[in-house]
C-alpha cells in the first residue's frame, strides 16, 4: 500500500508537502518504507499513480531500504525502514497531525 502522509505547508518549498510511504506486510510483521524527504503533495500523487500503474496484477513486490528500527506493537514486531532525516521529518507531521 502507498499513501501520502500529510499535508502541511513548507515554506522552504514553499507548497504543501507530505512524506511518500509505502506498507507492506512479510512474514506477520508490517514494514513502513519512508520517502527520504518531504515531497510537494502534487508529486506524491503521481508517485501514487505511477505505483497503481506499474505493480497491477503483480503478485509480489521487491523494495529495499534503510533498516533503522525494529519495535513491538500490540504484541507483534513491527519494522519501521527510513533513514533518520525522514524519521525526524514524520515525527513532527504526525506530531501535528494528531
Amino acid at each position: 500500500k502507498m499513501v501520502c502522509e500529510g499535508n502541511k505547508y513548507d515554506p522552504d518549498e514553499k507548497s504543501r508537502v507530505s512524506l511518500l510511504v509505502i506498507s507492506g506486510i512479510r512474514n506477520n510483521e508490517l514494514h513502513e518504507f519512508l520517502s527520504r524527504r518531504p515531497m510537494a503533495v502534487k508529486t506524491c500523487h503521481l508517485y501514487q499513480k505511477d505505483w497503481k500503474k506499474f505493480t497491477k496484477n503483480e503478485k509480489y513486490i521487491c523494495i529495499s531500504g534503510q533498516l533503522i528500527d525494529k519495535e513491538i506493537k500490540n504484541g507483534s514486531n513491527y519494522s519501521v525502514h527510513m533513514t533518520e532525516r525522514a524519521t525526524q521529518r514524520a515525527e513532527s507531521l504526525r506530531t501535528r497531525r494528531r
